[in-house]
């Protein structure tokens, strides 16, 4: 009996018929396998080409085509942003301001509790954030467009 090694293949440098019958038979289905699956196939899509711009659809985070719907995704994000500041101020405030040992009896449910107010809290701070960029950008905006004429 003859030791194999990886994929099947014979070990021994002279291998015996079984061997040779199992090498050829395996390199013909890697040949079958080559030749029926093309590999560069995709469908007759050009990977090299994008959409057009004017024939795409308009993103979800344009402020010109979805105003609302980029508003609300700003301050969520920017909220989800300024959520870990927060619930650290929050916690500096809990620890300096409580003299006990212990002032979270319940860990997990005080980091819940805190990560929630922390990030209603930075909805609070996000609103008025975003509406300042956007105020600023168009500001900016039309004195580049003025500038330019």
């Amino acid at each position: 009996m003859q030791p194999f090694g990886v994929w099947g293949f014979t070990s021994s440098p002279n291998p015996g018929a079984k061997g040779r019958d199992l090498w050829n038979h395996q390199i013909s289905s890697l040949r079958y396998l080559a030749t029926s699956v093309r590999l560069d196939d995709t469908g007759g899509m050009n990977v090299f080409t994008t959409d057009h711009p004017l024939a795409s659809q308009p993103f979800w985070f344009d402020a010109k085509a979805h105003p609302v719907l980029s508003y609300f995704s700003g301050v969520f994000l920017l909220a989800l942003l300024l959520s870990p500041l927060i619930l650290f101020g929050l916690y500096e405030y809990a620890m300096t301001d409580i003299g006990a040992d212990n002032p979270f009896p319940e860990p997990g449910w005080a980091l819940l509790m805190g990560s929630i107010l922390a990030f209603v809290l930075g909805l609070f701070c996000a609103c008025p954030l975003v509406l300042a960029y956007r105020l600023v950008a168009r500001i900016w905006q039309r004195r580049q467009t003025v500038a330019s004429q």
